[in-house]
């Protein structure tokens, strides 16, 4: 899933993360065991990217678009 269309990309070496958060996680759509979900922003992208974490392991995959009524978030970034 993404949000797309940034006015800036991030500066050189730069990466921002934001916690997220939306009325459907954890569920069936997510998975009953992706618990963390995170907006991730990255040098040269215009994009940020929701990645998720499985419950009891420390690797993150690209989540899949979701059916939400809502979701939250809030990204600082530096430009260059």
């Amino acid at each position: 899933m993404r949000i797309r269309n940034f006015p800036f990309s991030p500066d050189t070496n730069i990466e921002s993360v934001a916690a997220t958060q939306w009325n459907r996680l954890p569920d069936a759509g997510a998975g009953a065991d992706n618990q963390s979900v995170f907006a991730i922003l990255q040098h040269p992208n215009t994009y940020c990217e929701f990645r998720q974490n499985h419950s009891g392991t420390n690797q993150f995959t690209y989540m899949p678009l979701q059916n939400v009524t809502y979701l939250r978030f809030s990204m600082t970034y530096m430009t260059a």
